[in-house]
């Protein structure tokens, strides 16, 4: 039993400590790129982000709030000692990067890499495609407010009402789509969006094309794949009724009915 208890700690162990171990270290330099290019900030070494410690200054602390979508620059932050490079999000203005979550940047640091994604140019989240429900909208670019601003909203009432599943592919990886899919649901009845936990009431173009999308999965008419007209599926019915009434006046030519005299 002891045995086994050593063995489950040292095969725990590792998992518990990797983040730690991989949170640890001092930064050797750090890349802001965006869409006119890239910039590179100096890192001093034994001070600020170049301590030994100096990666936690960078992501150590968790973000209070995680920013709606909004432009943003990549980073690519060169790690001391061998530990090789990390790629991250970085926003401006609410200095917070993302990596395996968000963090809080310290603000002298957060002042420098404002200052150079704006040399560089920020990079805006942009939507190619959309799905809603199972159709795919003839009009992506209508859908830009979801990486965009949105008027918050309360839940919709009654909260289980019909919902359509919404989902869409940004141009390139972002911060709030860091596969590049993202995913929303729509309530027809309410014209209310809902993503994540929060609801919000998308404006009248929105609006009128998700009840674009969503309406024409519920109405869209069935069509003859072969592209023929619906009369020739009654042919097999009249040739049935034909047939029917041919052996009715055969037997009743063969069977003349008899009427009595009186």
């Amino acid at each position: 039993m002891k045995r086994l208890f050593v063995i489950l700690i040292a095969s725990i162990l590792p998992l518990v400590l990797a983040p730690t171990a991989q949170a640890k270290g001092p930064v050797k330099n750090i890349e802001v790129c965006g869409d006119g290019g890239c910039a590179t900030i100096p890192v001093t070494p034994g001070r600020g982000v170049g301590r030994p410690d100096g990666i936690l200054l960078l992501m150590g602390t968790p973000a209070t709030q995680v920013p709606g979508p909004r432009p943003y620059v990549d980073l690519n932050v060169t790690l001391g000692l061998g530990e090789g490079t990390m790629s991250m999000f970085y926003v401006p203005g609410v200095q917070v990067v993302l990596s395996d979550r968000w963090s809080q940047v310290p603000p002298d640091l957060g002042a420098k890499l404002d200052a150079a994604a704006a040399r560089v140019g920020t990079r805006k989240p942009t939507i190619a495609v959309v799905t809603v429900g199972e159709r795919t909208s003839r009009d992506p670019g209508a859908y830009a407010p979801l990486l965009g601003s949105l008027e918050p909203a309360p839940a919709p009432d009654p909260f289980d009402a019909r919902r359509v599943g919404i989902r869409f592919t940004t141009t390139e990886p972002t911060p709030w789509t860091p596969r590049g899919d993202g995913y929303a649901s729509y309530v027809p009845s309410a014209h209310l969006i809902g993503i994540g936990l929060d609801w919000f009431r998308p404006m009248a173009a929105l609006d009128a094309q998700l009840d674009i999308d969503s309406g024409a999965e519920r109405s869209a008419p069935a069509v003859a794949s072969d592209g023929l007209s619906p009369w020739w599926l009654a042919l097999p019915a009249a040739g049935a009724m034909a047939g029917l009434l041919v052996v009715l006046l055969r037997r009743r030519r063969a069977h003349p009915r008899t009427v009595p005299v009186a």
